[in-house]
């Protein structure tokens, strides 16, 4: 069985053309996130893996075996492919109990049985054997619907938005109970999600899409933090993108004016004159007042123009001589009693700011 699959397609639409070029390893637990906002062509490469689409040009190969190819004329159809495809709505058997239709298709003999009563333990569904989808939770409905995907044992797991189909709440606690089935099962997954959460709780790598192309791939904490350019700053959430200039170089440091501040980026060679300065929200420490000896070398007296609470967190929007934003817990925000119009040090490392080199008549981040 081959450990690569090989992805190379073109699919064209009236308003969008699609193009895709990745490879993702079919050796073990390795999880994938086709990232990026809706309408930017993830769900048509998924379906073009699955055998569901067919691309214009191009090929998509399993090893040596070519599944798709527009010169050859090869194509092998979905159900010879061994890819397991779970749904944005589970698409489970209304009228069925968790054992029938996590079983559907294997056969009643005595091996299809044993399976199904294993991958009902190791997903933790014993008990639920008779219950029909709609007396099931949503973690639960997802679950069975993982466990009829991967009961078959397939070679590779696609995943469209596993958790669009949940609230918001639900989303929270089945999120880190999927990467753990999905690790559960040892087998490798393709997943489109829009949402950075999900991209980095679930996924190893992340491929970002936009607009029918692939902006950026790599590991998914090195895409998130270093990324590319401004339009994939923009699709990941980098929450401050500012233009700035660099003034000089000291001890792997560059000096950026900033607005009407100075800060310091680690950087291994001098950047271009003019730069993007990207600072993740979580990046971000805050105290109230100076703080003493700390090994951050970018300490920024600024005042709250904002504070807007989500969920269990804080987002804190302040004026440091530029706009920036911190994330904080409520539990912070109480401890630290902050308030709009207070005066607080934003720390910030070096290593936590990373810039991109423009040139000079590019346009401003938006």
């Amino acid at each position: 069985m081959s450990s690569t699959l090989h992805v190379d397609i073109e699919k064209r639409y009236p308003d969008i053309t699609i193009r895709a070029r990745f490879e993702q390893s079919l050796a073990g637990h390795r999880a994938t996130a086709l990232f990026g906002p809706s309408g930017c062509g993830k769900t048509t490469v998924l379906r073009a893996i699955a055998g569901l689409t067919s691309p214009e040009s191009g090929r998509i190969a399993c090893g040596n075996v070519y599944w798709n190819d527009s010169e050859r004329g090869a194509f092998v159809a979905p159900q010879k492919r061994e890819v397991g495809f779970l749904f944005q709505e589970y698409a489970l058997f209304p009228h069925m109990s968790v054992e029938r239709n996590i079983g559907y298709g294997l056969g009643r003999d005595t091996e299809a049985q044993k399976a199904v009563a294993r991958i009902i333990a190791r997903f933790q569904l014993t008990g639920l054997n008779t219950r029909r989808p709609h007396e099931l939770s949503g973690g639960q409905q997802q679950r069975v619907a993982l466990a009829r995907a991967v009961v078959r044992r397939p070679r590779l797991l696609l995943l469209d938005e596993p958790l669009s189909a949940l609230d918001a709440t639900t989303r929270q606690q089945v999120r880190q109970e999927l990467r753990d089935m999905l690790a559960l099962g040892n087998i490798p997954a393709l997943i489109v999600t829009h949402d950075p959460i999900e991209a980095v709780t679930l996924a190893d790598r992340v491929i970002v899409m936009d607009r029918g192309r692939i902006l950026q791939q790599g590991e998914a904490e090195y895409v998130f933090s270093r990324p590319a350019d401004l339009s994939v700053a923009r699709i990941v959430g980098v929450e401050t993108v500012q233009r700035g200039e660099v003034l000089g170089m000291r001890d792997g440091l560059a000096e950026i004016r900033v607005g009407a501040s100075i800060v310091r980026a680690a950087a291994r060679e001098a950047p271009a004159r003019h730069v993007d300065v990207c600072i993740r929200a979580e990046d971000v420490m805050l105290f109230p007042d100076e703080p003493g000896r700390t090994s951050a070398q970018n300490a920024l007296r600024g005042r709250i123009m904002d504070l807007i609470e989500e969920g269990p967190l804080c987002r804190v929007v302040l004026d440091c001589g530029f706009p920036l934003t911190a994330l904080i817990s409520k539990q912070a925000r109480t401890n630290l009693a902050l308030a709009i119009g207070d005066t607080v040090t934003a720390l910030i490392k070096a290593t936590a700011i990373h810039v991109i080199s423009r040139a000079a008549n590019d346009p401003e981040p938006e």
